[in-house]
Parts: structure tokens; C-alpha cells; sequence
């Protein structure tokens, strides 16, 4: 059940996307960790600012384009190793389901699905946008592994694919901002 609710709450960050953010300075990444503390379940979670990234939709006119954001994640519970993941959304005129992940070196991820609902749907016709958040896994060596090159993982829906790239500066700033927190 704690698991659960754990990984619920990677999949309601997904949900509070602020700001496009493509960050080239570690520190400047490490100062935009944010934490809560839920005292109720007893966990910490700390987010990384979210990266967001959008085609251009049919024909580059911005119609139905598909955005996608994501952002390192850290979770720990009281007297638990700490859980990471890159919690991720889709926004399309498409449902997404994603149901898998593989990084740029062919090595497949864990993915969790979360939500699935529709936005609003065009009263004239021309169908309906959907948002999609779910978690990948990933352990702080896979991070750390990464983090000289940056992360590329393409995660694969029913029908569509999308490719979530982390540049290196953000990932290393999240690592500093772990060190610098003991997980």
C-alpha cells in the first residue's frame, strides 16, 4: 500500500509542470530541488524543475501538436533507501498508454502508468486532448552513469512514441543536490 502511495505521488508531480526549462548550469539546477515532507506517510519527495518539449503539431500550424514534460524525481521514506524516477506527461490529441522505456544504450526501464484523462474536447468536431503521466524507474547508478552525457529515453505508447531527453547540467545538479542531502 505504501508503495502505492509513494508512486502516486511522483504521478501527481507530473501534473504541476511550472515552466519550460532546459537548464546548462549544475548549480542552477541543484538550487530548483524542491522538497515536501507528506507526515502523514512519513516520506520526503524532492522534484527537479521540469523540462518541457512540444512538436509542432500538423503541418507546424500548432494543431493537434502533442507536449511532453518530465522531471527528476526522489522519494524516501523514513528509514528507507531512497526511490528515484523521471516522472513524465504526454499532452495529445491521441491517448499515449505508455507501457514502455528504453535509454539510448538499449537498456529498458521500468515504466509505471499513472492517469489518464481527457482535457477538453473540441465542441465543433475535430476530436480531443489527453493528458498522460506515469513514472520510470531508474536507479541513482543508471543516474549517475548518465550524467556526463545526458539521458535520452524513448518511451513507447499505443500508436505513438516520444523521446524525453535530460541535458547533462540538470542531471548533475539533481546528483550534487542528493550528495548534498545524504540519499
Amino acid at each position: 500500500m505504501k508503495k502505492i502511495y509513494t508512486l502516486s505521488i511522483l504521478f501527481f508531480l507530473t501534473a504541476c509542470a511550472s515552466s519550460n526549462l532546459h537548464l546548462t548550469d549544475p548549480q542552477a539546477a541543484r538550487d530548483g530541488v524542491k522538497c515536501t515532507y507528506d507526515d502523514f506517510a512519513k516520506t520526503t519527495t524532492c522534484r527537479a524543475p521540469f523540462v518541457r518539449e512540444e512538436d509542432k503539431g500538423i503541418l507546424g500550424t500548432g494543431l493537434a501538436k502533442t507536449t511532453w514534460s518530465m522531471q527528476l524525481a526522489a522519494i524516501t521514506e523514513d528509514n528507507k533507501p531512497t526511490r528515484l524516477g523521471i516522472a513524465g506527461s504526454v499532452t495529445s490529441p491521441a491517448l499515449f498508454f505508455a507501457d514502455r522505456a528504453i535509454d539510448n544504450d538499449g537498456v529498458r526501464l521500468p515504466v509505471i502508468r499513472g492517469d489518464s484523462r481527457v482535457l477538453f474536447c473540441n465542441p465543433r468536431g475535430g476530436g480531443c486532448t489527453h493528458d498522460e503521466s506515469f513514472v520510470i524507474e531508474i536507479s541513482k547508478a543508471w543516474l549517475t552513469k548518465h550524467a556526463d552525457k545526458g539521458i535520452a529515453v524513448k518511451v513507447y505508447g499505443k500508436g505513438q512514441t516520444v523521446v524525453y531527453n535530460l541535458p547533462p547540467a540538470y542531471i548533475q545538479g539533481f546528483l550534487k543536490f542528493l550528495e548534498q542531502k545524504g540519499r
